[in-house]
């Protein structure tokens, strides 16, 4: 726990402050900027308590989503940071230009700001295992062509954020929630299996009134939704309700197979766009809710239920 703060010494711009953490002394290294809009964390994970809090957004607009209600909304200017590690409690970052995002706390919010990584292996967001109640809103997340995925791993709630530029575009496991959000224009990097969503193990995961997009001048992806869970892992309690679904060499794959390791799944009023390279759906586990699914013709959903 951080006793007490030393002195701190002024060079050319940049703050060199100690901290007295028990018998140890830590140097940390902040930029100082002239802006008192400009939030500078470093990595110590609380934005600067001088920033000054943003007012609120225009309501965005109904409909499908996409461009004009995912995402930073146009009213917001967004302010550089240099936060990487996210370590405080119930810390809010509203109104950031950020890089990759770790998060190392409970109750965390991002709003309202842009996260660019091109971290080759790592989700441009990475919820750190045991962190709970992460929310992203309003909120755009860009690969850059290179990141794997774009957040990850557990608990977590997506609400109106644009994805995009990544390998996979989210890995939902326990407790995830994906809600009136965007995720198209997957990255194809030699040998990758892109997916607009995937699980491979959780319990709790709810999709819904989402646009997932994998279809890619001309590239099909592997699959919008895809369940991946196979022999020794487990996905439980989904719900997969209202979404427009595109893209994919079959655009859902529910892990129907030998282990019967998937249960519980709900699919439920999504639409699809039509464009697969075999089919809509494959492998959809014995007991699935399958209910007023659609083309976006009005047609049935044709297609295998069976993996075979």
């Amino acid at each position: 726990m951080q006793q007490g703060r030393g002195p701190g010494l002024l060079l050319g711009g940049v703050a060199i402050v100690a901290f007295l953490l028990g018998a140890g002394v830590v140097a940390g290294v902040f930029l100082l900027r002239d802006d008192p809009d400009v939030v500078a964390g470093g990595d110590g994970g609380a934005p600067s308590a001088s920033a000054k809090p943003l007012p609120p957004s225009a309501p965005r607009p109904a409909g499908r989503p996409g461009p004009d209600n995912t995402g930073v909304p146009a009213d917001v200017t967004l302010r550089p940071s240099d936060i990487v590690d996210v370590t405080a409690p119930g810390t809010v970052l509203d109104g950031l230009d950020l890089g990759c995002l770790r998060i190392k706390a409970d109750d965390v919010t991002v709003k309202r700001s842009r996260i660019r990584c091109d971290a080759d292996d790592l989700p441009a967001v990475r919820a750190d295992d045991g962190v709970d109640r992460l929310l992203l809103e309003d909120t755009e997340i860009d690969g850059m062509g290179v990141t794997s995925i774009g957040i990850g791993f557990a608990r977590f709630t997506l609400r109106r954020v644009n994805v995009h530029n990544t390998v996979d575009g989210v890995r939902a496991g326990d407790s995830s929630v994906i809600e009136d959000s965007w995720i198209h224009s997957l990255a194809r990097k030699p040998g990758t299996h892109n997916d607009g969503i995937q699980s491979i193990r959780g319990n709790g995961i709810v999709i819904r009134r989402n646009t997932i997009d994998v279809f890619t001048d001309g590239d099909f992806m592997n699959a919008a939704y895809i369940i991946s869970a196979g022999s020794e892992r487990s996905v439980t309690d989904v719900r997969v309700e209202d979404n427009y679904l595109n893209g994919g060499n079959y655009t859902v794959y529910l892990g129907d197979s030998d282990a019967k390791s998937v249960s519980g799944v709900v699919f439920r009023h999504n639409v699809f766009g039509g464009d697969f390279r075999y089919g809509p759906r494959v492998a959809i586990p014995e007991g699935t809710v399958w209910e007023g699914n659609r083309l976006a013709s009005g047609a049935e959903v044709p297609g295998k239920t069976g993996k075979g």
